[in-house]
């Protein structure tokens, strides 16, 4: 079922499923027709022009910074698509296009933690709390990006050595 505001429309599949990566499904009312394809992660998904590009759990994607800019990019740039984003930020890395996402005007962001889901109770949560670092809970169960303070090497201190003016060709 798809939600469209207060009504719920029943999208009927369509036909023999051409492959197990697509479906067809159809909306009675309207005659329309709509494909979900799954694609990999990879250059396999170059040639198609979708208009909306689903990425879940992405950044765990391998080699997900370059899938995303020179795979993704230019296939929702000839549709005018639109890229939507779901992930737990993998707590062994800062950075990457999901960070950069996360942190530009240019996206919407949702962050959701544990308390949206009334299956959790504080109580379950202070036990997983205590079986995990604070910036690990942070990343697994609020929705964050994991604080780099609490490493031995603070954020802070890394970017101040940090100097953009060095390049791979002066190595």
């Amino acid at each position: 079922f798809l939600s469209t505001g207060r009504m719920f429309t029943k999208w009927a599949e369509e036909g023999q499923k051409e492959s197990k990566n697509e479906i067809k499904i159809r909306n009675p009312n309207k005659r329309t027709f709509s494909r979900i394809i799954s694609v990999p992660a990879t250059d396999a998904a170059r040639g198609y022009s979708p208009t909306e590009v689903i990425l879940d759990e992405a950044d765990f994607i391998e080699n997900g910074e370059y899938f995303f800019k020179h795979v993704v990019l230019p296939m929702v740039q000839s549709s005018k698509g639109s890229i939507c984003v779901y992930t737990t930020a993998s707590p062994h890395k800062r950075g990457g296009f999901v960070y950069e996402a996360a942190n530009s005007p240019d996206w919407s962001v949702y962050q959701f933690g544990w308390a949206v889901n009334p299956e959790r109770t504080q109580q379950e949560m202070d036990r997983i709390a205590r079986m995990m670092t604070k910036a690990e809970f942070q990343v697994e169960h609020e929705g964050m990006f994991s604080s780099a303070e609490d490493s031995f090497f603070k954020e802070s201190l890394v970017s101040q050595a940090e100097d953009p003016d060095i390049g791979l060709s002066s190595l």
